[in-house]
């Protein structure tokens, strides 16, 4: 299957960062990105805000499973 992330900036400049699927993207305020997941791997994929965003900028991360 094919898996695009759509990602709208609502405060401030952000990123997400998926190290393990070769992601890098940042978010500016108001831009609209979309970002397509390579998905023939399986496994678990932490992603994080890759841009220092100020306060809760540790909390903002999570996992993506991609399954077979």
């Amino acid at each position: 299957e094919k898996v695009t992330l759509k990602i709208t900036g609502e405060s401030g400049v952000h990123g997400i960062a998926i190290p393990g699927l070769g992601v890098s993207q940042t978010i500016a305020l108001g831009q609209f990105v979309t970002i397509a997941l390579p998905t023939d791997t399986a496994g678990s994929y932490a992603f994080q805000c890759n841009v220092p965003c100020g306060a809760g900028h540790k909390e903002m991360k999570g996992m993506i499973v991609i399954e077979e």
